[in-house]
């Protein structure tokens, strides 16, 4: 059996996106399933079609392949052409099974749900899922009603199947990186994930309800890719936990880092800078980090309280004035159109 994964880039006027097009959720799974023992043929498309070639020419690439399964990575930026480019694909294969995966499936997304060429999608963190759909896909089963995780369509509409099972060991999911799955693109970016799940319940994010518990891969484990990257010629490394900061184990982390990578090597993370203390920004200039993002989203009580954040407007001036006096370059982030903001309440966020 042939399982082939894509993953397409945000598209843009030029290249940028697609040269830093980081097929990480893809390695995952085929790092996960070349270690599961089901002898399966796996096939992530080649950054070299999936970042730069047309619509037509990725189509005919996964009918040339040949698979028996192929998976697609969805995200709000490449949804829309992935399911246009399954719709194509499908109409020229026979007997191949499509699924989706990533931060668009779920039961209310109208855009996929409701899409003909959309019928298996698996929610939250896949590799376990993935792996079983597999495996009864090989045992010559198209029932995956059994299956926790997954987001169904047939006659009765859309179903979901249970909660995703969630790995309790993330070490034991292999890294993409170290087994030699996922390389560095052509702008040299490297993502880094360090920990699965975030402590905070905001109203507009699903991430938390698809993984509600925070675990960590070991410091070992991360430094470890870090080290990887540092000899595939990495000039950045982005790390994509939503809320570093609050990384069980966080100072160990930076100081491994701190003594593995290179000084040019870059990091950048996303954090709260309510959370910031001058010893947490002097461990991070150690670590390298030159590239922080903050979520304000709103500075209107009453937009906050709607979502379900928090916002201490001192905390987060002390925070951000720390990173900035340490040299590192602090980027804001504001939500608009939030329930509960005017107009005139986004314009004094962002005059804040």
């Amino acid at each position: 059996m042939r399982v082939v994964l894509v993953q397409l880039p945000l598209q843009s006027h030029d290249y940028v996106y697609s040269q830093e097009n980081v097929p990480l959720a893809p390695g995952y799974l085929a790092s996960f399933l070349a270690a599961s023992g089901l002898g399966v043929d796996v096939v992530v498309c080649p950054p070299e079609v999936a970042n730069f070639a047309g619509d037509e020419a990725i189509v005919q690439w996964l009918v040339d392949v040949r698979p028996d399964i192929v998976g697609f990575s969805s995200y709000l930026w490449n949804v829309e052409r992935t399911l246009h480019i399954c719709r194509e694909a499908a109409s020229r294969m026979d007997g191949v099974t499509f699924v989706f995966g990533g931060p668009e499936v779920n039961a209310d997304n109208e855009t996929l749900c409701a899409h003909p060429a959309f019928r298996t999608g698996v929610r939250g963190e896949g590799e376990l899922a993935f792996a079983e759909l597999v495996g009864t896909a090989m045992g010559g089963h198209t029932d995956f009603r059994g299956i926790r995780g997954l987001v169904l369509k047939g006659g009765g509409g859309v179903e979901l199947t249970g909660p995703p099972a969630l790995a309790t060991d993330l070490d034991a999911i292999p890294s993409p990186y170290l087994s030699g799955v996922t390389g560095i693109p052509p702008g040299g970016g490297m993502l880094v994930e360090t920990v699965r799940g975030c402590p905070l319940r905001c109203s507009y994010c699903h991430y938390h309800k698809s993984a509600p518990v925070v675990r960590a891969f070991s410091t070992d484990r991360v430094a470890a890719e870090i080290e990887w990257g540092k000899r595939a010629g990495a000039r950045e490394v982005t790390i994509v936990d939503p809320c570093f900061a609050r990384r069980p184990g966080l100072m160990d982390l930076l100081e491994a880092v701190a003594r593995t990578r290179t000084p040019s090597m870059r990091l950048s993370c996303e954090l709260n800078a309510e959370d910031v203390t001058a010893p947490l920004v002097e461990a991070l200039v150690r670590a390298g980090v030159a590239h922080v993002e903050t979520g304000l989203q709103s500075t209107n009580p009453r937009a906050l309280a709607f979502v379900g954040r928090s916002f201490s407007r001192p905390d987060f001036i002390r925070g951000a004035h720390l990173l900035r006096s340490a040299g590192i370059h602090v980027m804001v982030d504001v939500m608009v159109g939030l329930p509960g903001d005017t107009p005139e309440d986004v314009m004094r966020s962002v005059d804040f």
